[in-house]
């Protein structure tokens, strides 16, 4: 097994439903580890999760990939202006946004909604836990829709001075049950599946991914 310190940039806008804000939601500055590393998975073609029947997500599935990541943290992050979506047009179902009485009700009845995504251009950093001889694929996509192109390069170790860990995946995709928090360390829950911990040293995430070794 590998620890690979990563860089990631957004080459387009990044979006997910992570902060909920008045009338609409705000990305976190994260690119959190359970979306990259099926994406990494999927960009190399080993596990296919977008499989039809798939109800509901089996996260589990993920140690018998080739990646796992820790949550990238935003190095320099900039959000876009709150955009205004209307829920009532862009439904697609068998071309069915394209029939003139949709589109009218779309213009006649609208459900405004606010997002506010990250913009291209903003950074992040982390580590990608990788099988021998596996290499980092130079872009992956993420996001709502995998609307975000996002690049990955290697830097050096000492650029990436810190970790952060989803909690999440420590119990229930590694299969740790207990998990000691230190008072250096820092909680920071978004939802049920991103509870993170912040500035985590970088010998305590070793041992914690120890279970994904391959």
């Amino acid at each position: 097994m590998n620890k690979v310190p990563i860089k990631a940039t957004c080459l387009s806008p990044l979006q997910y439903h992570s902060v909920q804000a008045a009338r609409g939601t705000k990305t976190a500055p994260i690119v959190g580890d359970i979306a990259l590393s099926y994406a990494l998975n999927d960009r190399m073609g080993i596990l296919d999760y977008k499989r039809v029947g798939n109800l509901k997500p089996h996260y589990e599935e993920l140690m018998e990939g080739s990646y796992l990541s820790t949550v990238l943290y935003g190095e320099d992050v900039h959000y876009l202006p709150t955009l205004t979506r209307n829920t009532m047009q862009g439904i697609e179902v068998d071309g069915s946004n394209r029939d003139p009485r949709i589109k009218e009700s779309g213009n006649m009845y609208s459900n405004f909604f606010f997002i506010q995504p990250i913009n291209a251009g903003s950074t992040f950093k982390g580590f990608v836990f990788t099988e021998d001889g596996k290499d980092i694929p130079p872009a992956v996509r993420v996001g709502n829709q995998l609307q975000c192109l996002l690049k990955l390069e290697i830097v050096d170790e000492k650029d990436v001075d810190k970790g952060w860990v989803n909690l999440y995946t420590l119990q229930h995709i590694l299969g740790h049950e207990e998990v000691e928090i230190t008072p250096e360390m820092e909680r920071y829950k978004l939802v049920h599946q991103y509870d993170i911990v912040k500035n985590v040293p970088i010998e305590t995430i070793e041992e914690w991914y120890k279970p994904f070794e391959k």
